[in-house]
């Protein structure tokens, strides 16, 4: 099985700490499959490929976009892919490879947070439509959902109408520099 993974978010905190631990966590596995980890062309350069079950591509293309939703479906597909993990909410509509989605939380549904945006309230708000709308539409069409927790797949049922056998409760792990950093503040003191 060929199973790509959207990494183009692996340099951020939070969800690229995520993929980051996914791809390390995975990795360890023996496994037959294939791992097509697509990135930024500024990632691509420092990404080393675990070992020779994985494959990297260029997708140079931004985070909620308007080319994303045109441009990754494209790339995903010339990738000859059996399976696709978002681990984002932000799902290709157009895309036609069958994909999981990892959700960590609705904050974009529940918090406008226009208040934190540079641009006029107006196109925020248009904004955040196109954001509910790929949210809601690109769930809908996802074969799983990933949620980190118990919370945010009850928030998925109730705020989405997502059927709860659609959704798998994956608790997220700590990264093991955290740990070892909490651990000796603790023996610091």
């Amino acid at each position: 099985m060929r199973i790509g993974i959207d990494a183009r978010l692996i340099k951020e905190t939070g969800v690229g700490r995520y993929i980051r631990n996914l791809i390390d966590e995975i990795s360890k596995m023996d496994s037959s499959h294939t791992f097509v980890v697509f990135l930024t062309k500024d990632s691509y350069e420092q990404f080393q490929l675990p070992n020779h079950h994985w494959e990297k591509r260029i997708a140079n293309v931004h985070w909620h976009t308007f080319q994303e939703q045109l441009v990754m479906p494209m790339l995903f597909n010339k990738a000859h892919l059996d399976l696709v993990h978002i681990p984002y909410f932000n799902v290709p509509l157009f895309l036609k490879t069958p994909c999981i989605v990892t959700i960590h939380d609705l904050t974009v549904l529940h918090f406008q947070t226009g208040k934190a945006t540079t641009l006029p309230y107006i196109l925020y708000f248009l904004k955040w439509i196109g954001y509910y709308l790929i949210l809601r539409i690109g769930l809908a069409k996802t074969k799983h959902i990933i949620a980190v927790s118990k919370t945010v797949c009850d928030d998925l049922q109730h705020s989405l109408g997502m059927p709860k056998n659609k959704i798998t409760v994956t608790y997220e792990g700590v990264d093991k520099s955290i740990k070892y950093q909490v651990s000796s503040i603790k023996y610091e003191i």
